[in-house]
């Protein structure tokens, strides 16, 4: 009896169940959850970025997926679990719109934001002259003094983010591809992120089917202490920013900055509290020597590492009275590139000297 008991357990946590069919997830729902994407939720959050520096990536996906199963079941149609999947990764593309502008949300013209900045800085004084039309127009277009993308000094740095954007998703396709096989066939790794958002995927099909289970009532608690946790955390310094003359926030965003605070103890060290929730429960997904580790090396580095290198004169841009950012600005820029340069360079070279081992029967 408890035998049975601990195999209906492991069945429980299967994403699909070993019998069931290979299917396609490609059809015509997936096709116009694709064309709801490109033509509404990406412009929606290029352009939130654009105007508050806020990015709807990340709870997207499950929006739009939610969406589709509504619209699903008024018109008795279920989809299927392959059918989610794919619509999740579809709407996945947000992630990368809001990222691809690196310290900018907008998505890629988040980057042509700080190109237009860079041309009409102080800073470019002696140098704007020299940077092509092909990245940014000129300080003298009226597409810079008028502040807008619809000017047609921006077609051809649009034209080559279009192009570059097509080849970089062709080269992601066919190198993912080869990594999966690598890490997946292969390897067997375990990726336990991935675990989450198909279980995610498989509990809204369980109620598209009308059959909720046990992952539906999680999806549904963490939806609501996610509504909740954003309410605190964002709603409420927005709302307070535009009807009241302070802004009211209740955890600071993105962290609460302990480094000006710590200077004479921990010099040259960077010391926060990320008040970010996701964060915190991602750690209660990834295996446990993996966080152990994390923590253990972010310790070292935070309390003993950075000090030290301060100490012996390594560490010399920075002052006391720097923030967390700008510290951690200054001690990438003295040492630690240089050592994740040539921390990169040792884990390559062992991986080529390992696979070239194993291809000749060593």
């Amino acid at each position: 009896m408890p035998e049975e008991t601990k195999v209906k357990h492991e069945e429980s946590f299967q994403v699909m169940p070993e019998d069931a069919p290979f299917e396609s997830g490609f059809n015509w729902s997936t096709l116009w959850a694709a064309l709801f994407v490109g033509f509404v939720m990406i412009p929606g959050a290029i352009y939130l970025g654009l105007v508050n520096g806020q990015n709807i990536a990340g709870g997207a996906e499950w929006v739009t997926i939610i969406l589709f199963i509504e619209i699903a079941k008024r018109s008795f149609v279920r989809l299927r679990t392959q059918e989610i999947i794919i619509i999740y990764w579809i709407a996945g593309g947000l992630v990368t719109a809001g990222s691809a502008g690196h310290a900018l949300f907008g998505g890629p013209f988040g980057a042509k934001i700080w190109d237009q900045y860079l041309v009409s800085s102080p800073q470019a004084y002696g140098l704007r002259e020299y940077i092509p039309g092909w990245l940014c127009p000129s300080i003298k277009s009226s597409a810079i003094a008028d502040r807008t993308f619809w000017h047609s000094d921006w077609l051809t740095p649009i034209l080559l983010i279009v192009v570059g954007g097509i080849l970089g998703r062709v080269c992601g396709l066919a190198m993912g591809y080869v990594m999966y096989v690598v890490t997946n066939d292969l390897q067997r790794l375990t990726f336990p992120m991935a675990r989450v958002y198909a279980f995610g995927a498989t509990a809204l099909a369980e109620t598209s089917a009308k059959k909720e289970g046990w992952r539906w009532q999680v999806f549904s608690i963490g939806s609501f202490l996610g509504a909740m946790f954003g309410l605190i955390y964002t709603v409420v310094p927005t709302l307070s920013g535009v009807f009241l003359t302070d802004t009211v926030t209740i955890l600071p965003i993105p962290f609460i900055d302990f480094t000006p605070s710590v200077k004479a103890i921990l010099p040259a060290t960077a010391l926060g509290l990320n008040t970010n929730l996701g964060e915190l429960l991602v750690g209660f997904v990834l295996p446990f020597w993996i966080v152990v580790g994390t923590f253990v090396t972010s310790m070292l580095t935070t309390f003993i590492v950075n000090p030290l290198l301060f100490k012996y004169g390594i560490l010399t841009s920075w002052a006391p009275g720097m923030t967390t950012i700008p510290t951690r600005v200054c001690n990438d820029v003295d040492f630690w590139i240089s050592f994740s340069i040539g921390k990169t360079l040792v884990v390559a070279a062992l991986g080529i000297w390992l696979a070239g081992k194993a291809l000749s029967g060593g």
